[in-house]
C-alpha cells in the first residue's frame, strides 16, 4: 500500500477524504506489547527486532511488557471471510 508511514497516511487520506493525519510525537508514548511476541524469533528477524525497539528506546518511546495470557489462543479463532483462520 505504501513504502512509508507517509505514504499510507495520504493514501488513508484520498480514500476517506479526510486531512491526512499528522504525525504525533514519541517521547513519553507507551507502547506494550507481550514478552512472548520477542522469543523464538529466526536470527535475522531477531536482529530487526531489537534494532527497531531500540529505535524505539532513542526516540523517548517506553517499551512495556504487557501479560496477554491467551492471545495466541484468541488469534487462532478469528474468522476470515467466514471460516475460523
Amino acid at each position: 500500500m505504501g513504502r512509508t508511514v507517509a505514504d499510507v497516511a495520504l493514501l488513508d487520506s484520498v480514500i476517506t477524504g479526510t486531512p491526512m493525519a499528522k504525525a504525533e510525537p514519541l517521547r513519553g508514548k507507551r507502547l506494550g506489547i507481550p514478552a512472548s511476541f520477542w522469543s523464538g524469533l529466526d536470527r535475522d528477524v531477531d536482529a530487526v527486532a531489537k534494532a527497531a525497539r531500540e529505535k524505539l528506546a532513542d526516540a523517548g518511546v517506553v517499551l512495556v511488557d504487557a501479560d496477554m495470557a491467551g492471545l495466541f489462543e484468541q488469534n487462532g479463532k478469528v474468522i476470515i471471510r467466514g471460516r475460523v483462520a
